[in-house]
């Protein structure tokens, strides 16, 4: 698979239509009535919560800059495949900060298919004394009007298949700040077809796939990522535990998403602490929640 020039213009050569098939079989909608958002007792009452509905909504989420994640490395492994596999990078002084302005603009909010499980517990709710929400992936696809998907592990099953379709690859040599150009003419040589709407349904599914992908290392995590496009203009800034600067957008969710909420296993007092909890959702009009705590044993 190679880019070639037809008519002045650049395409991608090769199997590209077996290429794209394997991308819409790979990448999957969430097909699970729930998914879990680990995260600390802060985070519940500090802003996820609104005590007063605004338009119906009472619910909100943070996605974080993926400049912000705790590992860049994490969200741009898709970015780093068509780099290291399709174009060769030349050395140039402008490769963080093109690279930084690409991500910019990029959200994320993760999930897991795991209810209760001590490696999500340890690795993403303060060791495990915060909690797992429970919520309806029906609902935030209905209010989120963003790409929700599950992570495509770069298992060596899955690494094979892709360089199956570039078997026989020229990569194509340009400078970091020509690199989103030349991705997007990858995007636009997955179609041949001067259909306008069915290019932009190839370039949207190759996206999804470079966004979902992520390292095999993790795959026990059994992720689900809410990606967040959005405008400067509406983000917003934090500072986080004192000592980083972290860009988020917010997007809101009526009652109805959250389902259930569990307290971790660590937590110095859980039945205390569900009880708590329970009383406040109460008083905000958030009665149906179920409140439970986990049902693993703990050793820190």
């Amino acid at each position: 698979m190679e880019l070639i020039y037809r008519d002045d213009h650049p395409v991608l050569s090769g199997d590209a239509e077996g290429l794209h098939k394997y991308i819409c079989e790979t990448v999957k909608p969430v097909d699970v009535p729930h998914v879990y958002h680990y995260t600390s007792l802060d985070a519940l009452f500090n802003g996820m919560l609104l005590e007063q509905p605004v338009n119906g909504m009472q619910i909100c989420l943070w996605a974080s800059s993926v400049l912000c994640v705790n590992d860049t490395q994490e969200v741009r492994i898709g970015f780093d495949f068509v780099r290291d596999h399709i174009v060769k990078i030349e050395d140039t002084n402008d490769d963080v900060d093109v690279m930084t302005e690409m991500m910019a603009g990029y959200y994320v909010t993760s999930f897991s298919l795991l209810r209760d499980s001590l490696l999500m517990w340890r690795g993403y709710a303060k060791n495990a004394t915060g909690i797992s929400i429970c919520f309806d992936v029906n609902v935030l696809r209905q209010y989120a009007k963003d790409s929700l998907m599950k992570c495509v592990y770069l298992t060596p099953e899955v690494l094979d298949k892709i360089r199956s379709y570039m078997k026989d690859s020229k990569p194509v040599s340009c400078t970091f700040g020509q690199f989103a150009l030349v991705c997007f003419v990858l995007l636009i040589g997955l179609s041949k077809s001067k259909d306008k709407e069915k290019v932009a349904g190839r370039i949207s599914a190759f996206l999804d796939f470079l966004m979902s992908l992520k390292n095999m290392d993790y795959i026990d995590e059994n992720e689900v990522r809410l990606f967040v496009v959005e405008e400067n203009s509406n983000a917003k800034s934090r500072v986080r535990e004192q000592k980083e600067v972290v860009e988020y957008v917010e997007r809101f969710f009526p009652k109805e998403a959250i389902v259930e909420i569990m307290v971790g296993p660590n937590n110095v007092d859980k039945e205390k602490t569900a009880f708590l909890i329970k009383r406040y959702l109460d008083r905000i009009g958030m009665s149906h929640v179920k409140v439970t705590t986990s049902g693993l044993h703990y050793r820190g």
